[in-house]
């Protein structure tokens, strides 16, 4: 009987695939989950295993996920979350470099 099954790549980015069975490889698995990484080809992998992992947290795994009531708010709270991260990163790498003047 197939088994769905999770596992984290080298990269760090999160999937769900199908497998025969629970005692089958998973990177050979059909996957199900929605893979982003086309859309963040240009990206680091850290971003992109981020921003899975803010999707997943969300409830936002297979692209059905993606089509329920409250996805869109979900998806864009994900992307501000990411970028949040980013812009207080950005404010203390400035503030480092005030300080080092």
């Amino acid at each position: 009987m197939a088994v769905i099954k999770d596992y984290t790549d080298a990269d760090g980015v999160k999937h769900r695939v199908l497998v025969p069975n629970e005692d089958s490889i998973v990177e050979e698995g059909v996957p199900i989950s929605l893979d982003i990484r086309q859309l963040y080809s240009h990206m680091p992998p850290e971003f992109v295993a981020k921003l899975t992992e803010a999707l997943w947290s969300r409830g936002l795994i297979e692209p059905a996920d993606y089509f329920k009531p409250g996805a869109h708010e979900l998806t864009r709270d994900a992307i501000l979350d990411m970028v949040r991260f980013d812009a207080l990163s950005i404010i203390s790498l400035a503030r480092s470099m005030k300080e080092q003047e």
